[in-house]
């Protein structure tokens, strides 16, 4: 991709799950405001606190880097925690269509 392709852009989605990565820090690439990475997902041993064992569980790694004189820190924790909410509740995305 060329500077044109990213010129008028506000904000970049980057995977590196598609070739085994888990975890990266992005870089924001001027003039956007932020950009987010989202790893491989990968099984993990979760505690069940109600049968008091481990299961299984899909994690997803993501991480967002924003320019902090554009948007402050809670509105980015405040779109990260609604993401979450949306990959973890798939369900949510359709009853909010209109």
């Amino acid at each position: 991709m060329t500077a044109e392709d990213f010129a008028d852009a506000t904000f970049s989605v980057s995977s590196v799950g598609n070739i085994g990565g888990r975890y990266f820090v992005p870089t924001i690439l001027r003039p956007q405001t932020a950009i987010i990475a989202i790893g491989k997902a990968h099984t993990i041993a979760k505690w069940d606190e109600r049968h008091h064992k481990f299961n299984p569980a899909e994690k997803i790694n993501i991480s967002i880097s924003a320019d902090r004189r554009i948007l402050d820190g809670a509105t980015v924790v405040k779109f990260a925690t609604r993401m979450k909410q949306l990959i973890e509740n798939p369900n949510l995305m359709l009853l909010n269509m209109h």
